[in-house]
């Protein structure tokens, strides 16, 4: 695990390991869905801007993102053309669907 947003491997890890403790005792619910494009099947991942203590429900697992929007979301500085236009692309995607928040994605960056 790298560094990310300020945040060392250590604390990250720390994080994750105190969300995953969560999702095994039932303190927290698995996340089902993406927030981004409403994605239901295959792994949904916890992603958090602030790895910061106390770990929280709501900022912890702030973003509930399936792998192709977390990714994006993690290469969005590397390539930031590529991030505008996924963005955009889930966007539209996007319209009409319950339960989505349109733009999430703009609130992560």
């Amino acid at each position: 695990m790298n560094s990310y947003n300020g945040f060392t491997p250590s604390q990250r890890v720390k994080a994750q390991n105190w969300l995953n403790k969560q999702w095994a005792n039932g303190t927290l619910a698995r996340p089902a869905k993406c927030c981004a494009c409403g994605q239901t099947e295959g792994l949904i991942d916890a992603h958090a801007e602030d790895y910061s203590e106390p770990f929280e429900a709501g900022k912890t697992d702030q973003f509930h993102l399936c792998r192709k929007c977390h990714m994006h979301v993690h290469r969005r500085f590397a390539n930031p053309q590529s991030w505008l236009r996924y963005k955009e692309s889930v966007s539209q995607m996007t319209i009409g669907i319950d339960g989505i928040e349109r733009n999430v994605l703009d609130r992560i960056g």
